[in-house]
């Protein structure tokens, strides 16, 4: 992936220059993982990263990618609690079972993410078929 200029418009389209709008998210999330790398940490050390949905997110993703899933449990919880109009919270307790090898109950979550996503705007069938692809191949209907 071809690094982005500092001075260039942000890729997000929303006009400003990148080190003004999704640069210090970028920043933000690769001290995160930096952290995660170092040391175990408790999800309070993460401070303000909780309060942002991309942040909170993506920290799950990071934890089940360090193996860390009795913590990427409770970010999920706390994304739940946070942001529960949000898909995220569905999607990456979906990813965390599957971290666990509980395929089933991952396929539960992958649907109910399928299910949620017909009943909101912005999710186009082939996001919705996706979800329901994973569901089928972790647990065959």
């Amino acid at each position: 992936m071809a690094k982005i200029e500092r001075n260039a418009p942000c890729p997000c389209g929303s006009g400003k220059k990148y080190k003004k709008c999704c640069l210090p998210l970028v920043d933000q999330a690769d001290k995160g993982r930096a952290r995660l790398r170092a040391e175990p940490v408790t999800l309070e050390a993460f401070g303000a990263e909780l309060d942002h949905l991309d942040g909170l997110s993506n920290l799950v993703v990071d934890l089940v990618n360090a193996g860390r899933l009795d913590e990427a449990d409770l970010a999920c919880q706390e994304l739940h609690r946070h942001f529960p109009e949000q898909i995220d919270w569905i999607e990456r307790q979906a990813l965390v079972y599957k971290a666990r090898g509980l395929n089933k109950k991952a396929a539960e979550w992958y649907r109910k993410a399928a299910t949620f996503a017909s009943t909101q705007e912005g999710f186009d069938e082939e996001a919705i078929s996706r979800f329901r692809q994973i569901a089928d191949q972790l647990d065959p209907p």
